[in-house]
């Protein structure tokens, strides 16, 4: 399935709600939230799970263009 840019880009600035940058673990948790996931231990393992993959550097957060390689 090819991705709409438009919709990836979406998507990272609902993360980054605040415009600093980049998300963080809280950035994704709130995104989840916000979007109708109940959080629960599992559903902290998998936003552990989920930032892992997207931040390679291990620092935390995830910048644009970290998210972005991820679609293309």
């Amino acid at each position: 399935m090819k991705n709409n840019c438009y919709d990836i880009e979406r998507v990272y600035f609902e993360l980054d709600r605040t415009r600093k940058g980049y998300f963080d673990r809280h950035d994704l948790k709130i995104y989840m939230m916000t979007n109708g996931v109940k959080l629960g231990l599992m559903h902290e393992q998998e936003i552990d799970l989920i930032m892992n993959y997207y931040d390679r550097r291990q620092i935390g957060r995830v910048k644009f263009d970290e998210f972005v390689d991820e679609f293309v």
